[in-house]
Protein backbone atom coordinates (compact mmCIF):
# COMPACT_ATOMS: atom_id res chain seq x y z
CA UNK A 1 0.00 0.00 0.00
CA UNK A 2 1.71 3.58 -0.64
CA UNK A 3 2.16 5.93 1.64
CA UNK A 4 0.28 8.71 1.93
CA UNK A 5 1.25 12.36 2.77
CA UNK A 6 0.08 11.90 6.39
CA UNK A 7 2.21 9.36 7.18
CA UNK A 8 5.06 11.40 5.29
CA UNK A 9 4.32 13.87 7.86
CA UNK A 10 7.40 14.53 9.94
CA UNK A 11 5.72 15.88 12.62
CA UNK A 12 2.89 12.67 12.35
CA UNK A 13 2.46 11.32 16.02
CA UNK A 14 2.82 7.82 15.82
CA UNK A 15 2.28 4.77 18.01
CA UNK A 16 3.43 1.21 18.71
CA UNK A 17 1.68 -1.47 19.61
CA UNK A 18 1.34 -4.95 20.60
CA UNK A 19 -1.05 -7.77 20.09
CA UNK A 20 -1.26 -10.47 22.95
CA UNK A 21 -3.35 -13.29 23.70
CA UNK A 22 -3.75 -14.73 26.71
CA UNK A 23 -1.06 -12.23 27.73
CA UNK A 24 1.21 -13.57 25.27
CA UNK A 25 2.29 -11.06 22.16
CA UNK A 26 2.36 -12.10 18.87
CA UNK A 27 2.75 -9.19 16.68
CA UNK A 28 3.93 -5.55 16.91
CA UNK A 29 3.13 -2.78 14.88
CA UNK A 30 3.19 1.20 13.75
CA UNK A 31 0.39 3.06 12.97
CA UNK A 32 -0.71 7.29 13.32
CA UNK A 33 -1.64 8.15 16.71
CA UNK A 34 -5.44 9.19 15.25
CA UNK A 35 -5.78 6.48 13.71
CA UNK A 36 -7.66 2.94 14.80
CA UNK A 37 -5.81 0.73 12.43
CA UNK A 38 -4.40 -1.15 15.92
CA UNK A 39 -7.70 -0.94 17.99
CA UNK A 40 -10.33 -1.78 15.30
CA UNK A 41 -7.95 -4.44 13.42
CA UNK A 42 -9.75 -7.59 15.20
CA UNK A 43 -13.24 -6.21 14.18
CA UNK A 44 -11.97 -5.58 10.27
CA UNK A 45 -11.52 -9.06 10.15
CA UNK A 46 -14.44 -10.53 11.58
CA UNK A 47 -16.19 -8.27 9.23
CA UNK A 48 -14.29 -10.05 6.14
CA UNK A 49 -15.18 -13.11 7.14
CA UNK A 50 -18.37 -12.45 7.96
CA UNK A 51 -18.58 -10.67 3.82
CA UNK A 52 -16.60 -13.85 2.55
CA UNK A 53 -19.17 -16.46 4.19
CA UNK A 54 -21.94 -13.87 2.77
CA UNK A 55 -20.30 -13.47 -0.71
CA UNK A 56 -18.23 -16.41 -1.31
CA UNK A 57 -15.54 -13.89 -2.35
CA UNK A 58 -13.92 -10.95 -1.48
CA UNK A 59 -11.94 -7.99 -3.19
CA UNK A 60 -8.07 -9.79 -4.35
CA UNK A 61 -6.85 -6.75 -2.09
CA UNK A 62 -9.01 -7.50 1.19
CA UNK A 63 -8.54 -11.47 0.60
CA UNK A 64 -4.65 -11.09 -0.04
CA UNK A 65 -4.51 -9.18 3.37
CA UNK A 66 -6.19 -11.99 5.32
CA UNK A 67 -3.10 -13.98 4.39
CA UNK A 68 -0.54 -12.04 5.91
CA UNK A 69 0.55 -13.80 9.01
CA UNK A 70 -0.63 -11.32 11.87
CA UNK A 71 -4.22 -11.43 10.18
CA UNK A 72 -4.23 -15.00 9.23
CA UNK A 73 -3.16 -15.88 13.11
CA UNK A 74 -6.06 -13.18 14.71
CA UNK A 75 -8.43 -15.04 11.33
CA UNK A 76 -7.75 -18.10 12.88
CA UNK A 77 -8.44 -17.43 16.38
CA UNK A 78 -11.90 -15.64 15.70
CA UNK A 79 -12.31 -19.09 13.82
CA UNK A 80 -11.94 -20.97 17.11
CA UNK A 81 -14.27 -18.69 19.12
CA UNK A 82 -11.54 -16.94 21.15
CA UNK A 83 -11.97 -13.10 22.20
CA UNK A 84 -10.35 -10.40 20.59
CA UNK A 85 -7.12 -9.85 21.07
CA UNK A 86 -5.85 -6.99 23.59
CA UNK A 87 -4.31 -4.23 22.28
CA UNK A 88 -1.08 -2.86 24.35
CA UNK A 89 0.35 0.72 23.05
CA UNK A 90 3.73 0.95 24.47
CA UNK A 91 5.59 3.91 22.46
CA UNK A 92 4.33 7.30 21.10
CA UNK A 93 6.37 9.90 19.38
CA UNK A 94 7.08 12.29 16.34
CA UNK A 95 7.47 10.62 12.74
CA UNK A 96 7.18 7.62 11.19
CA UNK A 97 10.81 6.87 11.04
CA UNK A 98 11.64 6.68 14.28
CA UNK A 99 8.18 4.48 15.07
CA UNK A 100 9.57 2.29 12.43
CA UNK A 101 13.41 2.06 15.01
CA UNK A 102 10.93 1.86 17.79
CA UNK A 103 9.13 -1.05 16.32
CA UNK A 104 12.23 -2.74 15.61
CA UNK A 105 13.77 -2.35 18.79
CA UNK A 106 10.55 -3.64 20.51
CA UNK A 107 10.50 -6.59 17.79
CA UNK A 108 14.13 -7.52 18.90
CA UNK A 109 13.17 -7.00 22.93
CA UNK A 110 10.29 -9.47 22.12
CA UNK A 111 12.02 -12.12 20.50
CA UNK A 112 14.88 -11.97 22.77
CA UNK A 113 12.31 -12.41 25.47
CA UNK A 114 10.87 -16.01 23.24
CA UNK A 115 8.05 -14.35 22.04
CA UNK A 116 6.55 -15.96 18.68
CA UNK A 117 5.94 -13.01 16.51
CA UNK A 118 3.88 -12.78 13.03
CA UNK A 119 5.79 -9.92 12.15
CA UNK A 120 7.18 -10.47 8.60
CA UNK A 121 8.86 -6.93 8.19
CA UNK A 122 11.34 -5.87 10.73
CA UNK A 123 11.75 -10.13 11.99
CA UNK A 124 14.88 -11.38 11.26
CA UNK A 125 12.85 -15.33 12.67
CA UNK A 126 9.63 -14.61 11.10
CA UNK A 127 7.29 -17.24 12.06
CA UNK A 128 3.90 -19.01 10.35
CA UNK A 129 0.54 -18.89 11.53
CA UNK A 130 0.79 -21.93 12.58
CA UNK A 131 4.08 -21.81 14.64
CA UNK A 132 2.47 -18.66 16.17
CA UNK A 133 -0.41 -20.69 16.61
CA UNK A 134 1.09 -22.99 18.47
CA UNK A 135 3.61 -20.47 20.64
CA UNK A 136 -0.65 -19.10 21.65
CA UNK A 137 -1.61 -22.93 22.98
CA UNK A 138 -3.79 -23.02 20.01
CA UNK A 139 -2.46 -25.87 18.04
Amino acid sequence: MPIGPKALDPNAIYVVYDFAVNGRIYYTGIGRADSTRATDRWNWIEAQLRRLKREGSLPPSKAKSLLTPSVAVAKALIERGVGPHTVTYWWKGVGRKEALRQEAKRIAELLEQGCVLANVEGNPRPATAVEVLAYLGYS
